[in-house]
């Protein structure tokens, strides 16, 4: 069952990639108000941790509606890295929620391409930098030398004594936090607290350092001093950093003075003016839906872990299952889990579930067996939701041959009534196109306008049984306006089918996020409201 937090998690979730808008300020004769750009990663933990996209959702609610705390705009960036980095030459701060690099550097998004690069050049020019929990594990050579510049602080996985070579320690603990500096803006208005957290601590210092203050501190088992956990660094150039090394748990944001402690660091790290009484922020309401206002959310289940290539392509969606994920995970009407073992669709657990997602393809491997299948058709007839997103449509047939016969699936295409079959279904080459909405009165589609993407635009699917589409674009390779939604009945289930979704930069598209996210609330039997 989600927290009520989730529940409250942002009014505003199903935002596109790039978000802004809120409490854009005039801030005297220095023209726009001061500029707060939240970079979120990619989720890796399970539901409640690391929730770096909700996370960043109810910062900037919390920032946008704060009655005391004028004088700033906020904007949110997903997947690790705004689209057009442009947007970080006039920010007041850089506030970054991702995770780490001990288990390889490509983890943490500021390791990526030229992303420190473009980071130097902001902190050059007297950029804030805010950094929080597992962004802080970054290489001791190179970057961490630029963490100590920057932020005054870093997690050291590398140049310890332990036996994991760990300088830095993690310590799971409900304890009372406390504020270290009373004086600092930061600080304002914060009380002792107790907490349940992951805390990072024994962090790598610079030592002395002048230019750094501590915010909280904390007494850990088997530590004889304090712990500092948050702190906030007044750098050379003017640029300011803070930090704290918690922030695992999405639910601790109900806390009032959790909240204050991080609005009032970013505030000041983009030399905002903090409050006396520090940043008064509400929590965002839930969605106006009578089922999540009821206690219960979506049970959905991505079902993964044959996504092979089609033979000659060289082709594979993972990123197809991660977006869909994206979408229904910024609603607080979806709980989302995933297994990667397909057999699972045999198991009893399955009727534990409100919506299930296939996302495999077994053209170069064994089907599912006949008990899995059984278990499926079972779900959906029995009244269990089915979404079929982009290439799930091609994961049960026989092509391209000589594959394995048992792969076709004839009733997969009962169920789902649109399929890829190889040698006859085709599509454009992946690019830019429009989107529209049919007029077709739907609870899925009313009041959507179209909307444009970047995809592969699906055609000539394969399929005798009738379907109304919901959503169209014209293709280039047939010159007609071809279906990529449609929804119908399947014994007492509903199926829902996406044609959309290729790749992650296909659900940049908020038009696409949506309709995913309607489509699913739909096949789970629930309204599909509009925000």
């Amino acid at each position: 069952m989600m927290s009520k937090l989730a529940l409250w998690a942002i009014a505003v979730c199903l935002s596109p990639s790039v978000w802004t808008g809120g409490a854009a300020r005039a801030e005297g004769e220095s023209g726009l108000a001061r500029k707060i750009v939240f970079i979120a990663g990619k989720k890796s933990h399970g539901p409640g941790a690391h929730e770096y996209e909700m996370d960043a959702n109810l910062v900037k609610f919390c920032l946008d509606h704060a009655a005391n705390l004028k004088g700033l705009r906020t904007e949110v960036h997903f997947d690790g890295w705004p689209l057009d980095p442009a947007t970080l030459d006039d920010a007041d701060t850089i506030v970054v929620d991702s995770d780490g690099s001990n288990f390889g550097v490509e983890n943490n998004p500021l390791l990526r391409g030229d992303h420190m690069t473009v980071l130097q050049k902001q902190m050059q020019r007297g950029c804030g930098l805010v950094i929080l929990h597992y962004t802080t594990f970054v290489p001791s050579e190179g970057t961490g030398e630029q963490f100590l510049e920057w932020v005054g602080g870093y997690f050291d996985y590398e140049k310890g004594d332990a036996p994991n070579h760990w300088y830095s320690k993690i310590t799971n603990a409900k304890a009372e936090v406390t504020p270290a500096s009373p004086a600092h803006p930061v600080c304002r208005g914060l009380k002792p607290f107790t907490l349940a957290e992951e805390f990072y601590h024994h962090m790598r210092f610079r030592d002395p350092d002048p230019r750094r203050t501590p915010v909280l501190t904390v007494k850990l088992p088997g530590e004889t001093q304090d712990q500092t956990v948050a702190w906030a660094v007044q750098r050379a150039d003017g640029g300011r950093g803070f930090v704290y090394t918690g922030g695992h748990s999405h639910d601790n944001w109900k806390l009032e003075n959790y909240r204050r402690m991080i609005l009032n660091g970013i505030a000041w790290s983009a030399h905002g003016e903090v409050p006396e009484s520090g940043v008064e922020s509400p929590l965002p309401p839930p969605f106006p839906r009578p089922e999540a206002k009821a206690g219960r959310p979506v049970k959905a289940v991505i079902v993964s872990g044959l996504n092979t290539p089609p033979i000659g392509s060289g082709a594979i969606h993972p990123e197809t299952k991660e977006g869909v994920m994206r979408a229904l995970r910024e609603d607080p009407l979806f709980e989302v889990e995933m297994v990667t073992d397909p057999e699972f669709l045999a198991s009893p657990k399955l009727f534990e579930y409100d919506l299930v997602l296939p996302d495999e393809c077994y053209w170069s491997k064994a089907g599912l067996s006949e008990a899995a299948k059984a278990g499926l058709v079972r779900f959906v007839s029995e009244g269990g939701g089915l979404a079929i997103i982009h290439f799930a449509d091609g994961a049960f047939t026989a092509s391209p041959k000589p594959l394995p016969a048992e792969n076709d699936w004839p009733q997969y295409r009962e169920m789902c009534r649109r399929v890829w079959i190889e040698g006859k279904s085709r599509h454009d080459a992946y690019g830019p196109f429009h989107v529209d909405i049919t007029p077709l009165k739907h609870p899925i589609t009313d009041g959507m306008k179209g909307f444009d993407t970047v995809d592969e635009l699906y055609f000539d699917q394969q399929g005798p049984q009738p379907i109304v589409p919901l959503a169209t674009a014209r293709a280039k390779g047939s010159g007609k306006d071809e279906p990529l939604a449609f929804a119908y009945s399947y014994g007492k289930g509903r199926v829902f089918q996406d044609l959309l979704g290729h790749n992650a930069q296909s659900f940049d598209s908020p038009g696409v996020r949506e309709l995913v996210r309607r489509g699913c609330a739909w096949a789970a039997g629930r309204s599909p409201q509009a925000k």
